[in-house]
């Protein structure tokens, strides 16, 4: 149970006018195979991200779907394609060109769910464009109904072996970068915590908490979630979310002896407070402090520990 000081908290922020905001805004880049950095692409997306290093032009970082799936074995997540949607939910944008089986499942899941469509990006060759197959006018065309800004199509060309041709897209490189940083300039950097819908609300919630409290197990967080905040979230659940803000860089864990810790890997509060009308004790900072220090004071985190996290934040803000 979270210490009688953080419960008081919570019960006098306006939940209604409280605003809340994301570590980082960034891309879930999905799409053609990645093959090793020194090897040639074979993909639009292995051209861009490594040959093109487009990163360096984006407004937000790149999480790749294959850092997915080295991680999907920890989670608690029936299948990839739950965990990959979950990713989604909490992405500023979602990225997917469509050049392989594997992005066109994506592409399909992703255009069905009407959370994650509002942030979706595709991208695909110019000669399907009026293609008539399923493609086109099942998931690309409900994209496009949807937000038509959110499909675009590009003249690349593959040769026989699936090689990509560099020269049939070099000349567009740029304008791509311009694309996705333009729907990431369509995501605010805070909003409205009452507006957070999707499930954004709930990985912020456990982001806070983590805030407030340094580090925690799993059990200790479900714990302190469940007694803070109305909808209640089975304890995998909470572990599932971690996984996916692990894999955006939002968090990271240490073990140590028999226990898992988690923590924020930002110094930043993901919450911006508002106290309800009536409030007299609304001096956010000086409620904070007093909140961390109750929540150290219940949790009794090993001090090494404690120090671990703080030296990992550190070398973050550097």
């Amino acid at each position: 149970m979270p210490p009688l000081v953080l419960t008081q908290l919570v019960n006098d922020l306006d939940l209604d006018g409280l605003r809340i905001s994301r570590p980082s805004k960034f891309v879930f880049f999905c799409g053609g195979a990645m093959p090793k950095p020194n090897e040639l692409g074979k993909s639009l997306r292995h051209y861009l991200i490594v040959q093109r290093r487009i990163q360096r032009s984006l407004g937000g970082p790149i999480v790749l779907a294959e850092e997915a799936n080295q991680l999907f074995r920890d989670t608690e997540y029936g299948d990839l394609i739950t965990f990959e949607e979950d990713i989604a939910r909490i992405a500023a944008v979602v990225m997917v060109i469509a050049e392989s089986a594997g992005s066109l499942a994506e592409l399909g899941a992703f255009a069905t769910n009407d959370t994650i469509r509002s942030a979706l990006l595709v991208l695909g060759q110019s000669k399907f464009s009026s293609d008539e197959s399923f493609v086109r006018f099942g998931p690309m065309e409900r994209v496009k109904k949807y937000d038509d800004t959110r499909l675009a199509f590009y003249p690349w060309r593959v040769r026989g072996d699936g090689q990509i041709i560099k020269a049939s897209i070099s000349g567009h490189y740029s304008r791509i970068g311009q694309l996705i940083n333009k729907q990431l300039s369509r995501v605010p950097n805070e909003q409205l915590y009452r507006t957070a819908t999707g499930g954004l609300g709930a990985f912020v919630e456990i982001l806070w908490i983590l805030h407030i409290c340094s580090a925690m197990p799993v059990s200790e967080l479900h714990s302190f979630r469940q007694s803070l905040f109305a909808e209640n979230i089975e304890q995998r659940e909470i572990k599932n979310k971690l996984y996916c803000m692990k894999l955006a860089g939002w968090v990271s864990s240490y073990s140590y002896e028999n226990k898992e810790y988690w923590y924020t890997k930002s110094i930043e509060d993901p919450f911006r407070y508002r106290f309800r009308q009536g409030v007299n004790a609304n001096d956010s900072t000086r409620r904070k402090v007093e909140a961390m220090a109750a929540a150290k004071s219940a949790l009794k985190v090993p001090k090494h520990v404690l120090r671990i996290v703080a030296d990992a934040k550190s070398v973050i803000v550097k």
